[in-house]
């Protein structure tokens, strides 16, 4: 992956075709005899970026076209060549290299070293905030940077994790060194609020932003750098949460930024001082160039590590400690060992005996694999995780294995393994079918390839899959016999209304003389029978609507079955009564929820790039407010209570633990800004 790019697909040339309105490369096509176009990369801040080979240097490069973004194109190329040419001076092991600017069919492309990797943006969207011993490398190398950039008089203009490339080895790339200042027309020395859009302004200067026309100095990459190391520690950017430019533009210039200490406690106080610092309201507060600002972080991180050799070597000395005790305890076990293998000649099968009761005696290695290959393996009724299940050691000669997957049908046998040799086992599940039927009146009965299913044993029902008898009767009404074909997974539910049929009904014949004339309502049989119709009941509708709106596209459940895989709009058609709806994306969570389905029909709409804040409370019984620590999904937050937690869209567990009290967990299904009060209880 290169630098900050969105993905792009060939299906959206004609889209970027009109965007841009240059010339769009297609992939093979040779550019000025020397760069082959092999892929298109995404779409840059100046226009679309490729993928070439250097067929002269040998070497993979970056094309990033130029889009013609002021009246006046010529005087822009020519704002241009000077930022590239003032760039290309710029020779550093954390700045993305330019090699050339040129034209191709009246088009204009910067030649760059290609970089792979993912940008600092996408890291933090990964894996959240950074410990502070993570984040110092990265500080380091972009003030490095950032140094050699201004001691060259370049200026960057658009600092922000989105223009920081990180390497799989972990090396830091800047990018875009004073490109952003002529992305519009003007003066190319002066930044103007209509110069920047979208995430950039959250990382704007005061300066920057207080009126048109204002002069901006290496002060002002300063600021935009301490904003993003301030979100590299505390994942959180209180710019984010206001809704207008305005708005933003207006929070900038207030400075009331809370410390990056106050939001990650975490972060030691000494680093969270020197991002404070960096990001001072005025320029004479800051830092006054990034080589002061790097001498401070690098004496933070040289006191940080002599405080925790001081720790280390306390810490190595119980070690030794710790390790004495073992060794006297060992050697006990030893002479004890030695005392009872004396002992045991005298029996000749006790050695045997011995290494069973003991746990010694050889194991027998399985591995299994099944078809489809995630399916939940249990071993003698214990859960051993998901299929491949590559090596496990069992000691028993038989084995009892249980597997299960979502809509096939589950496997539990038994097998033999013998001892001391690798046993490879492979099985295949057979796909189900689930169907749910509904009958009226209930009392029907619902007979499928001969066998009679009982009411309560007619909702999500397991099939083969293929075509199936199906005969639903009962007396006094019409019956009904078909064969249906069902495929594999959760298959539309269907609902039948038995309708009745003629009955006779038997009645005395009056005398011959008194006899009435039929009505047209009845009719006789040839024995003087009055057959009487019966008027079929209305049964009301026995189903309902039910309507799903999902970004990004995901997976869909009803029950434990899966319903629809990447799915952003889906309708299912259900019995009325509760069902059990489940949403799974593969990174970004799960959404669950028990919906009643009636004749009304429902809908949800399911926004998994939605963020909320849950604040989150925890008090004894007598009320008085606990500090206790916050788990959220399993995993430790480095936070007490009361703490706000930046959460997503979807199910998360939030979990209290604290000293003498009892541990409280809830699952939060988190739709909206909420507040969470926890009780706890003290232990006994």
């Amino acid at each position: 992956m290169l630098l900050h790019l969105r993905p792009a697909y060939h299906a959206r040339h004609e889209s970027y075709n009109s965007l841009f309105k240059f010339h769009m490369l297609r992939i093979g096509e040779i550019v000025n005899e020397r760069y082959r176009i092999d892929q298109v990369l995404g779409e840059g801040g100046m226009g679309i970026v490729y993928l070439g080979w250097d067929l002269l240097a040998e070497r993979f490069v970056a094309l990033k076209g130029i889009k013609a973004s002021s009246p006046d194109y010529q005087k822009y190329i020519e704002q241009v060549k000077k930022e590239v040419k003032a760039q290309a001076k710029l020779n550093h092991s954390n700045i993305v290299i330019l090699y050339d600017l040129i034209q191709y069919q009246n088009n204009w492309y910067i030649i760059m070293e290609y970089v792979e990797g993912s940008t600092l943006e996408k890291k933090l969207e990964q894996s959240g905030a950074l410990p502070h011993e993570e984040a110092i490398p990265i500080f380091k190398q972009m003030l490095a940077a950032l140094e050699h950039a201004h001691d060259a008089s370049v200026e960057h203009r658009d600092i922000k994790p989105g223009n920081v490339m990180i390497t799989p080895e972990g090396q830091v790339k800047m990018m875009d060194f004073g490109l952003a200042k002529i992305q519009v027309s003007g003066s190319p020395t002066r930044s103007t609020k209509s110069e920047h859009t979208g995430g950039t302004l959250y990382y704007l200067s005061p300066e920057q932003v207080e009126s048109e026309g204002k002069l901006a100095d290496y002060r002002s990459d300063i600021y935009s750098l301490g904003m993003t190391c301030y979100e590299i520690l505390t994942e959180y950017m209180p710019l984010k949460e206001k809704k207008t430019t305005v708005e933003i533009l207006n929070a900038i210039l207030q400075d009331n930024f809370p410390s990056p200490k106050e939001l990650k406690a975490t972060v030691p106080t000494e680093l969270s001082e020197i991002i404070d610092k960096a990001i001072a309201l005025k320029p004479g507060e800051r830092f006054q160039s990034a080589k002061e600002m790097l001498a401070e972080v690098e004496k933070f991180e040289a006191t940080y590590r002599n405080n925790n050799g001081v720790l280390a070597r306390e810490l190595s000395r119980k070690r030794r400690r710790i390790r004495l005790v073992l060794e006297i305890v060992w050697g006990i076990i030893t002479v004890a060992l030695v005392l009872a293998l004396i002992t045991i000649f005298a029996v000749p099968d006790l050695p045997l005996r011995m290494l069973r009761w003991t746990g010694i005696h050889s194991s027998t290695k399985v591995a299994i694999y099944t078809e489809p290959a995630g399916a939940k393996i249990k071993l003698e009724g214990k859960s051993a995780g998901k299929s491949p299940l590559r090596s496990r050691l069992v000691d028993v000669d038989t084995l009892r294995i249980t597997i299960e997957e979502s809509t096939y049908f589950s496997i539990d046998t038994s097998i033999v393994v013998k001892g001391a040799m690798d046993t490879t086992l492979f099985f295949r599940l057979q796909p189900a079918a689930i169907f749910t039927i509904e009958v009226a009146p209930e009392s029907a009965e619902v007979v499928i390839d001969g066998k009679i299913i009982p009411p309560g044993e007619r909702a999500h029902l397991e099939l083969a899959v293929g075509e199936h008898d199906l005969r639903i009767a009962s007396r006094g009404y019409e019956s009904i016999d078909e064969r249906i074909s069902l495929r594999h997974g959760l298959n539309p539910p269907r609902a039948d209304t038995l309708e009745q049929a003629m009955i006779a009904v038997l009645s005395t014949l009056p005398p011959k003389d008194n006899r009435k004339k039929p009505s047209r309502e009845e009719t006789k049989d040839v024995e003087g029978k009055v057959l009487t119709p019966l008027v079929p009941v209305e049964v009301a509708p026995r189903t309902g609507l039910l309507t799903l709106t999902i970004n990004p596209p995901s997976e869909v459940y009803i029950g434990d079955s899966l319903a629809v895989s990447a799915a952003t709009q889906a309708r299912f058609t259900l019995a009325r009564g509760k069902h059990t709806i489940k949403v799974v994306h593969a990174t970004l969570g799960r959404w669950r929820e028990t919906i009643m389905i009636t004749e009304q029909s429902a809908a949800r709409e399911i926004e998994f790039t939605k963020k909320y804040t849950v604040r989150v409370l925890a008090f004894d019984v007598a009320g008085k407010s606990l500090g206790a620590s916050i788990y959220l999904d399993h995993q430790p937050t480095g936070q007490l209570t009361p703490y706000i937690l930046p959460l997503i869209f979807g199910v998360h567990e939030i979990e209290l633990r604290l000293e003498g009290y009892e541990t409280a967990r809830r699952e939060l299904n988190v739709e909206k800004n909420e507040e969470l009060e926890f009780k706890l209880e003290r232990s006994p």
